[in-house]
């Protein structure tokens, strides 16, 4: 009798099936195009097969249903995954597509030599493919080799067939390769917004983002019109903007200049592969079911409800892109800002103002970083070091401080604790390490930011300030009453006056004490300048701040409307002189040693300067508290330029 033969069990692949998408998720819509739109005649998509997966070409195909299908390469092939040459080709008769092989055409090698010069591929195109045709509707899908994938090719060669579409073409790269690196040389933030109703927020956002560190470009000092214009900012999103960020009003989505904006952006973010390059804002009540289909996708940050709890969440969305930031640029930047807007007001004359920065920068760092190992296992090395006060980030299992080993052994009792590493915090910051080769820059620049930030906060406490937690995440730090002597503290100005300001107060008509806050952090990306930012906390006591969100709100919008920028410029240099104990420097402690900023603002000086002859440069004396104790007539002749030194006469 015959043994039956043992049968194997194996495993069998299933054919890859497209991704089939619904048609309607397709039509183009007044002022939005979609991923892949199939009644979009101006779509040229330009695939990189060498990187596109089996599942993306076949849901590409389904999806575009391409009508011209062109292959670039002088080796055409499909064998990707479980794809061959003839179910592609099958695929192209379903979805209706024109196959043209440019190889088979000129020849391979002819080809294989242009295969990345975008003109003369293009000369190809339209000579044996569009055969002279005035006119040609898409989409068109054309087949690359590696070398030729790139944005320059891209640009170039819808460039040299734009004249074969009615509106232009709309470009696609796949895959979409989702990145920040790409970034490149752009630096630019770019504020699209309805002009000019919606212009006190962007003006608002554009003077935040630079104080920040950011290079923004706004559009509300710029109207000149015409086809210049358009160049201009087409330009700007094209070729320097690093992110487009969309004040998406009700207003804003019906402006035919913000839908092209936007158009032009989502396009540039498809085409370079930039992840999160449009970041929507909601900055009135409309419902988010009321956004364009090409914003409704994305994470829109909500500024409706709170302008500083959501400026925190985009400034925190630029940290984690790597949207460049420099404080030296950016300072120029507010300088531009500051004069373009004085130049919108008739009340300007052609007369030099100084003007102060809310920046402190450095002076001197501690001379090295510490990487400090502690014998506990590492899932227990957070929870053991957050019992130490001194300022210290974990990374790798081990703990980075300007603090030796030495001085958290002090700290740490029982636990040992060694050395693991030291370098020049120069060094640290260019993320040139040695023993970390995994360190790079902007990681560096965070890791100092945090030791900067706790230094300030371990400072701030020693110092008798109280904490109180801002909307945005922040912490603000004030006095409480009878905590800083006659509460007032006495500075030198910039024209070498010796002045005070109170800095705690109190209101017989609202019964409330008011505070002057100082929010103090590191600039994003860069952590040689600190920016502050001033606040008023009001408190019943003169201790404990006002627990109703909404009650604090009337009272700061009430009881401020009269504090012009000169005001807060004094305020913010009376706190900074107190905090420096008159030696001109904001020492903060690190555990052995101190980081040293300097405390004085950062001096700019703005071309134009408001006319002091014209109404609008003067404080109306009608709205000023009457029962404010801190009126007086020497700051009614003071200029309306943001933080202004020049004082009237």
């Amino acid at each position: 009798m015959t043994k039956p033969p043992i049968r194997h069990l194996r495993v069998v692949e299933p054919s890859a099936r497209p991704v089939i998408h619904d048609a309607a998720a397709f039509e183009t819509r007044a002022g939005d195009r979609t991923l892949f739109a199939a009644s979009d005649p101006s779509l040229l998509v330009f695939i990189d097969f060498t990187a596109i997966a089996e599942a993306e070409f076949l849901s590409l195909l389904v999806s575009s249903r391409p009508k011209i299908v062109i292959d670039a390469r002088a080796a055409p092939r499909f064998d990707v995954g479980n794809l061959n040459r003839k179910l592609v080709f099958s695929m192209f008769k379903d979805v209706g597509s024109s196959y043209f092989d440019l190889g088979a055409m000129v020849g391979t090698a002819a080809l294989r030599s242009i295969a990345s010069d975008a003109d003369q591929i293009s000369s190809i195109v339209q000579t044996n493919v569009f055969r002279g045709q005035s006119q040609v509707e898409g989409p068109v899908a054309i087949i690359l080799e590696k070398a030729a994938a790139t944005v320059d090719f891209i640009d170039r060669f819808a460039a040299s067939i734009d004249h074969v579409s009615r509106s232009g073409w709309t470009t696609l790269k796949v895959p979409v390769v989702k990145n920040h690196s790409g970034l490149g040389q752009r630096s630019v933030v770019f504020i699209s917004h309805a002009t000019p109703n919606d212009n006190p927020f962007a003006q608002w956002l554009a003077t935040q983002l630079s104080l920040s560190g950011y290079e923004v470009w706004t559009d509300f000092d710029r109207l000149g019109g015409g086809e210049l214009f358009w160049d201009t900012i087409e330009d700007v999103i094209r070729n320097k903007a690093a992110k487009v960020v969309v004040a998406a009003s009700r207003l804003a989505q019906t402006r035919s200049g913000v839908l092209d904006e936007v158009s032009l952006a989502i396009t540039m973010e498809r085409t370079l592969g930039l992840d999160n390059f449009v970041v929507p804002l909601r900055i009135d009540d409309m419902p988010h079911s009321e956004f364009r289909a090409n914003l409704l996708r994305k994470n829109i940050i909500d500024f409706n409800e709170n302008w500083a709890s959501g400026l925190a969440a985009l400034l925190k969305t630029f940290e984690e892109d790597r949207v460049p930031a420099d404080a030296v640029d950016s300072a120029l930047n507010v300088g531009k800002l500051i004069h373009e807007r004085l130049r919108t007001r008739k009340a300007v004359v052609e007369k030099a103002d100084p003007v102060s920065i809310n920046w402190l920068h450095i002076r001197r760092w501690p001379p090295a970083v510490h990487a400090v190992s502690l014998s506990t296992p590492a899932h227990r090395v957070g929870a053991v070091a957050r019992t130490v006060s001194v300022p210290h980030v974990p990374y790798e299992g081990m703990l980075l401080s300007f603090s030796p080993a030495a001085h958290f052994s002090a700290e740490l009792g029982g636990i040992g604790v060694s050395q693991s590493g030291s370098v020049a915090t120069g060094e640290f910051l260019s993320g040139r390490w040695n023993q970390h080769p995994s360190l790079k820059p902007h990681l560096a620049r965070r890791i100092i930011a945090n030791l900067v930030r706790q230094a300030w906060e371990l400072t701030a406490q020693n110092r008798k300030l109280s904490r109180f937690d801002l909307a945005s995440g922040a912490s603000a730090w004030f006095f409480a009453d009878n905590v800083l002597e006659g509460n007032k503290s006495a500075f030198i100005d910039r024209n070498g006056k010796k002045r005070s300001r109170a800095l705690v107060g109190f209101s017989r008509k609202r019964k409330v004490y008011w505070h002057f806050a100082a929010e103090i952090r590191p600039l994003a990306n860069d952590p040689t300048t600190l920016v502050v930012k001033p606040h008023v906390i009001f408190t019943e006591d003169g201790i404990n701040p006002l627990e109703s969100a909404a009650k604090m709100h009337a009272l700061r919008r009430g009881f401020c409307k009269s504090w012009w920028n000169d005001r807060w410029r004094d305020l913010i240099a009376a706190f900074l002189s107190w905090l420096a104990e008159d030696e001109g420097e904001l020492k903060l402690g690190v555990g052995s040693g101190e980081i040293s900023y300097s405390a004085s603002m950062m001096a700019l000086e703005c071309p134009v300067s408001p006319d002091e002859n014209d109404d609008m440069a003067e404080p109306d004396d009608a709205i000023l508290d009457e029962d404010d104790p801190e009126i007086d007539e020497e700051e009614l002749g003071y200029s309306l330029a943001l933080a202004s030194q020049g004082e009237g006469e």
